[in-house]
């Protein structure tokens, strides 16, 4: 830039002049008030005092509400001390901790050679990155494998590193570690002191859910890593029975868990030979008559056709039916299949005539 040529060739938007009229050794391109020299870019802000000294363009301010070391002129949200201009920035987490206007953007490093989707069992090697942790559990640096899994199904899942042949640290987040939020879900170091220690641990995984699991060598960088995971679809990781038919009851109270039609909310079906709802007892339609066949009536006005409970769910008692094909429940000579008295007004055997 040349001084005083009216050309601004440093394309900041003025020529520059050595114009100082304070003589505070700031030209008035520099200087918001270069009639006094105690304001230029090099002077102390008072705070509060409604005077902007140092030209950064706002006052200074003794106000620190979140006692982070930034006034409120500095701090983008003076209610958390996390978050101020020389805050560390979290990728991913939605916030604007260093208050330069945006979230970071940030991938997580996985490793991937080893991502996938996973199996019930499998086992995968890679090449390491070579970065070794030096700490155990609730200590996480970049790991030398990152693996994202998603679990095919529910259950107690089993991993660990054997085959590895090195001291490691295996631990499982819900979310990057490191890249926005997340939560250490479980995490071990097998042989702490010994630095031949591979590592195992459970964990209760849900189907189709997303999880990060993390494999570091706590002494030394492994050159491979290996990473076996099993799932026992039957049972949590305390014992607890699972539902396997998806109905929302387990085995405990579910007298068919492989059957999501038959559980203790479900709707009886009379004369079907199961036991839809649980409760040991198959309804059957009522023969009031005896003779071996039920109706569809219903005898006391409740709305609902007449059933009688079966301890052995079968039909075949005293008093029940399989079926509602009677015409006459009232009358045991009147049935299908029975003997037709010609010309007598009845309909013995249900066809619909006399």
């Amino acid at each position: 830039e040349i001084w005083d040529d009216g050309i601004d060739q440093d394309c900041d938007g003025y020529d520059a002049t050595t114009t100082d009229d304070d003589n505070d050794g700031f030209s008035v391109n520099y200087d918001c008030n270069d009639a006094d020299p105690n304001i230029n870019p090099n002077a102390v802000d008072i705070p509060d005092d409604g005077i902007d000294q140092d030209c950064s363009g706002f006052d200074a301010t003794a106000t620190d509400d979140d006692g982070d070391g930034y006034d409120a002129n500095h701090d983008c949200d003076d209610s958390d001390a996390s978050v101020n201009s020389g805050a560390l920035e979290i990728p991913n987490d939605g916030i604007d901790q260093d208050c330069d206007g945006s979230d970071l953007v940030g991938n997580c490093p996985l490793e991937d050679s080893i991502n996938t989707t996973g199996n019930s069992v499998f086992t995968t090697n890679s090449t390491a990155i070579n970065n070794q942790v030096l700490g155990s559990c609730n200590f996480y640096d970049d790991a030398e494998y990152l693996v994202e899994w998603t679990s095919p199904v529910s259950g107690c899942a089993t991993m660990d590193t054997f085959g590895s042949m090195l001291d490691t640290v295996l631990s499982v987040y819900d979310g990057c570690p490191g890249y926005g939020s997340y939560t250490e879900l479980a995490c071990n170091d097998e042989s702490f002191s010994s630095f031949n220690g591979e590592s195992e641990l459970t964990l209760d995984v849900s189907a189709n859910e997303t999880y990060y699991i993390a494999i570091e060598g706590w002494y030394s960088a492994p050159t491979n890593a290996t990473l076996n995971i099993s799932i026992d679809e039957t049972q949590d990781c305390n014992g607890t029975p699972l539902d396997q038919d998806g109905d929302g009851f387990d085995p405990s109270n579910d007298c068919d868990d492989s059957n999501p039609n038959i559980n203790p909310n479900a709707t009886e079906v009379p004369a079907d030979g199961v036991d839809s709802n649980c409760d040991g007892i198959e309804e059957c339609y009522l023969d009031i008559d005896g003779d071996g066949y039920g109706s569809d009536v219903d005898q006391d006005g409740d709305g609902n056709i007449e059933t009688i409970p079966s301890l052995d769910l079968q039909c075949d008692g005293f008093l029940e039916a399989d079926d509602t094909d009677d015409c006459d429940d009232l009358d045991a000579t009147v049935y299908p299949g029975a003997s037709e008295v010609s010309g007598d007004g009845i309909d013995q055997d249900c066809d619909g005539a006399d």
